[in-house]
């Protein structure tokens, strides 16, 4: 395991065409996850995810072809990207681990106002398993504000109210007036369950869980397991990476959607880069990621219900823990267990 860890910074000089598209990528992520007219990040990256009085984050998922994704969703309604922004928002912070996300919401005003257009709303996140039956996991349940760019639909700013004693006023600097009497969650709860419900219903029966069709979340469950280990070497970090080359391959496009959404929903940005690639972006150096993790795949066997794999979780030469998994597929539901030997190097 001390080999695997070690190799992590083991590369051959890369061609030129590989240095170019690194020299490209670090300019990509010197500006951070911007908007232009020619693409754009999805579900749209929250330039104010705000938690009142001030907390930002960003969520986004990166389209594969931005331009592409950008002309079918801009002939979307808008219903589409509320439900994506309010899944955005609170995915990965309630650890129900369910395997469906999905989302309701009942508009309660809309204000267009010099190309942006605010949204009030009450908005319902579940998780649903369909371990032992189809059933929500975790969720919220709250109103909120999402204010839209135009004509794009970018999320300009994500606000949810305080909690407790805090709540209602802070939802009354927020919302419009005539709106006061219509935020008792109690009012809308039973519709937009049943609502979610139904997705899930409609979600599971088209997907069955099967390991065959979940394999992505056994790798994304080695993932979380490391993430849990040594957890000192999570300590400020802007950036969370993964070399997915150790991944089946027709695993990667769904592992990478969870595994993004997971990141960004710890405040990082994510990354899909070998380690190479990351050392020629000037992210990764002989002492180590600064800003960030990477997470590594290896020796990967799937005998149809098991995966076994071997993963890093790289920090620096003197940072990282490594184990060999064994992940297992039961009623529905993925369970990982770590071999005995486990490597930390601190």
């Amino acid at each position: 395991m001390k080999e695997r860890i070690e190799n992590v910074l083991r590369f051959n000089k890369p061609s030129r065409w590989v240095a170019g598209a690194a020299v490209a990528l670090a300019a990509v992520f010197s500006v951070g996850f911007a908007i232009n007219g020619s693409g754009c990040l999805f579900p749209i990256p929250m330039a104010a995810v705000q938690i009142e009085p001030h907390f930002r984050g960003n969520i986004a998922e990166v389209c594969e072809e931005p331009r592409e994704l950008l002309e079918y969703y801009q002939n979307e309604n808008i219903e589409y990207y509320i439900d994506n922004a309010i899944i955005g928002a609170n995915f990965g912070k309630y650890g129900g681990g369910g395997a469906f996300q999905t989302a309701s919401h009942v508009t309660l005003k809309t204000i267009v106002n010099a190309g942006k257009i605010t949204v009030y709303l009450m908005a319902l996140y579940e998780e649903y398993t369909g371990m032992d039956g189809i059933r929500s996991v975790a969720g919220s349940h709250m109103p909120v504000a999402i204010t839209f760019s135009k004509p794009d639909y970018c999320v300009l700013e994500y606000w949810m109210p305080r909690d407790g004693i805090y709540n209602i006023p802070s939802i009354k600097r927020k919302f419009p007036q005539d709106l006061w009497d219509k935020v008792d969650t109690q009012l809308y709860i039973g519709q937009q369950q049943k609502n979610n419900m139904q997705k899930a219903r409609a979600h599971f029966d088209a997907n069955p869980s099967t390991a065959d069709t979940t394999l992505f979340q056994a790798y994304f469950a080695v993932i979380q397991k490391l993430y849990e280990m040594d957890t000192g070497l999570n300590n400020a970090i802007k950036y969370v990476a993964v070399d997915i080359t150790g991944i089946q391959e027709s695993e990667r496009v769904s592992f990478q959607k969870l595994f993004d959404l997971w990141s960004v929903s710890l405040d990082c940005k994510p990354l899909s880069m070998t380690s190479e690639e990351l050392m020629q972006a000037g992210l990764l150096s002989a002492t180590g990621f600064h800003e960030g993790l990477l997470f590594t795949f290896e020796n990967a066997s799937f005998d149809g219900e098991t995966l076994t794999v071997g993963a890093t979780k790289y920090r620096g030469p003197l940072g990282a823990a490594s184990a060999d998994f064994t992940v297992r597929f039961n009623n529905g539901a993925w369970t990982v267990h770590e071999s005995d030997m486990v490597y930390m190097a601190n």
